[in-house]
């Protein structure tokens, strides 16, 4: 069918190169529905915001007509055409921003930079500016479009609200190989979180996949027929009815470490997006990417890239443990 041809192939909006259109064709499920929000529910990876752009664009036709809103409403029998353009199409190559970032590792292959919470990481609808791609840029350095000119250096993800380490390429090769280690799961990432609740196991294995919200295409969930997602953990102090827990990501998908620990009904302090009323003083996620243990693209011998843990965290540690017991523990 060509409902499921689209679904295999829409997977990778930010490399999708084809131009040719994709028909669709509504059934009584979908009919009443508006366009915009059929179109998310059929193409699975792309944004809302990113399809209103291929309607507004004419790359959306309604039984063969430009369709008059976004908003319109289908019925059953409807022809539904999109035309998918790259994104990169419709968005100018960053632009340089003065910004201060905390440099971990600067040499002539790769920049690791200790991300603070807060900062999106590229480019996009709803933030063309102020991500750390345009704060890189802004200290001067060239790096490689090889994976689209909103994400230059760009090797592997990092939530917005997640604070830490982040690798970025200055070369295409470095690029390559960085890429194929975190595809191959070669890079060995210690985060630390603290998560509402007192976590009963000690340690343990989450193993549980994880695809779009059926019911909200803006978040994540564990839902049957998601793609494989395994993370470990081990507790390592209790703080009052918050538990501190040191976690290694075996996969790497999007918001895996905060839907998994929501799944078991220990959602990330701060995280408004998995947690209800998960509020706190500090106004931040607790979640911080502390460690990275990969191959340096030059030397190919195995580095171990490491952050401190913000201040944060050892505030709300304090209330329990010593500050020297704390610093054993996390290091």
């Amino acid at each position: 069918m060509q409902i499921k041809k689209i679904q295999q192939e829409l997977i990778n909006p930010m490399n999708e190169q084809s131009s040719e259109p994709y028909i669709f064709e509504v059934d009584l499920d979908h009919s009443g529905k508006r366009l915009d929000v059929y179109l998310v529910e059929m193409s699975q990876q792309y944004s809302r915001s990113y399809l209103s752009k291929m309607i507004a664009q004419g790359n959306v036709l309604v039984n063969g007509v430009v369709p008059r809103k976004r908003g319109q409403i289908i019925e059953n029998g409807d022809s539904v055409s999109l035309t998918i353009i790259p994104i990169d199409d419709y968005l100018s190559s960053p632009k340089p921003e003065k910004m201060d970032l905390k440099l971990v590792v600067d040499d002539e292959e790769i920049l690791v930079i200790d991300k603070p919470p807060g900062l999106t990481v590229h480019p996009g609808f709803g933030h063309i500016g102020g991500t750390l791609v345009n704060g890189v840029l802004g200290l001067g350095y060239d790096l490689p479009n090889i994976s689209g000119v909103t994400r230059p250096g760009i090797v592997h993800r990092l939530d917005k609200d997640t604070s830490g380490l982040i690798i970025l390429s200055k070369t295409e090769d470095s690029h390559k190989y960085l890429t194929k280690q975190f595809k191959e799961r070669a890079v060995e990432k210690t985060y630390f979180a603290i998560i509402k609740g007192k976590l009963s196991s000690s340690k343990g294995i989450i193993d549980a996949p994880i695809g779009r919200n059926p019911n909200n295409r803006q978040k994540m969930a564990i839902v049957n027929g998601g793609r494989e997602a395994i993370t470990e953990f081990e507790v390592l102090f209790y703080i009052g009815k918050y538990t501190f827990v040191k976690v290694h990501p075996i996969t790497g998908r999007s918001h895996q470490i905060r839907v998994h620990f929501s799944s078991l009904g220990h959602p990330i302090l701060g995280d408004k997006t998995y947690g209800r009323d998960n509020v706190n003083l500090s106004n931040r996620l607790f979640l911080h990417a502390k460690q990275l243990i990969f191959r340096h693209p030059a030397s190919k011998e195995l580095v171990t890239v490491s952050c401190e843990l913000p201040i944060e965290f050892e505030k709300l540690a304090q209330e329990t443990i010593e500050k020297k017991d704390y610093l054993q523990l996390i290091n």
